[in-house]
């Protein structure tokens, strides 16, 4: 049977959508600016946002740009699950403050000690995107991850990237994963790194430029690790968002740190996998900055 041309087109459509639903990373709800005026106050009556860096526009842009789209799309195709990304250009603790308003509890503060929240997606995740004004946010399933990220600068400290989107869950400011992440504190991820050391007995923690002979995320080949309290989030990063999950070499290491490495690995599959099944149909507020 001869196929017309406009049945070409239709069916041309129809496959284009069905892949871009069975993509993990499902795209973007749009940016939406918070108030100028939002201001919390800690117990001192000091501005919690007051010297975080500043440049909206070009935060909106990046967000925007094909270079954060493509690194979505490579770094989230090795989650399990459709993650939309909603950008936020402003304070992030005024998300909780939206939800409260809705009766929804976000739980937690956007603090030092805070810095990821969530709520199931349906119903209460999608009331609160509604109410934000995120694009469409009929489009996302039940069973999706939408992340709404805090974007405030370009610089590589403040830059809401897509893996420092994921990072922000974890790092040594969130003491939130237990969320997410429910033997976060049985496993003891940034006890166990405390008590790393290279082959010569010098610990992590005494000195980072070395981190390179070991891991093998891009942070730490660059040098860009300053702490290994940094060390979890990384790691649970490289486990969750790329195709060979955590990697580490072992010449730097004696017996005794390969075999501590080897309970931390696997203690970092461990808290990915919980990260994993945890998240499914969820909306989760991150401050990356």
């Amino acid at each position: 049977m001869r196929i017309t041309e406009s049945r070409m087109r239709q069916i041309i459509r129809e496959e284009a959508k069905r892949a871009l639903q069975e993509m993990p990373y499902a795209g973007s709800l749009g940016i939406r600016q918070g108030s100028d005026d939002f201001e919390l106050k800690d117990e001192d009556g000091e501005d919690f946002a007051a010297g975080i860096p500043r440049n909206i526009p070009g935060a909106t842009k990046y967000a925007r740009s094909s270079r954060f789209k493509n690194q979505a799309t490579k770094l989230y195709a090795n989650f399990p699950h459709n993650v939309w990304l909603a950008s936020w250009a402003g304070d992030p603790r005024e998300i909780r403050t939206i939800a409260s308003e809705l009766d929804i509890g976000l739980g937690g503060e956007y603090a030092g000690e805070r810095r990821v929240v969530g709520v199931e997606l349906v119903p209460d995740g999608i009331r609160i995107l509604e109410e934000i004004g995120f694009e469409a946010p009929s489009r996302v399933g039940p069973d999706d991850l939408v992340i709404i990220h805090s974007i405030s600068d370009v610089d590589r400290a403040n830059l809401s990237s897509p893996w420092m989107i994921f990072h922000s869950m974890f790092d040594d400011q969130a003491a939130a994963p237990d969320n997410f992440i429910p033997s976060w504190y049985d496993l003891d991820l940034e006890g166990m790194v405390m008590g790393l050391k290279y082959s010569d007995g010098t610990p992590f923690d005494d000195d980072t430029s070395k981190l390179g002979l070991i891991l093998t995320m891009g942070s730490a080949r660059e040098g860009r690790i300053s702490s290994v309290t940094d060390i979890p989030g990384e790691a649970i990063c490289q486990e969750l968002l790329t195709k060979g999950g955590f990697r580490y070499k072992t010449e730097a290491l004696d017996d005794e740190g390969i075999e501590a490495m080897e309970e931390f690995a696997a203690a970092v599959r461990v808290a990915a996998d919980e990260f994993r099944q945890s998240t499914k149909g969820m909306l989760l507020a991150v401050a990356t900055s």
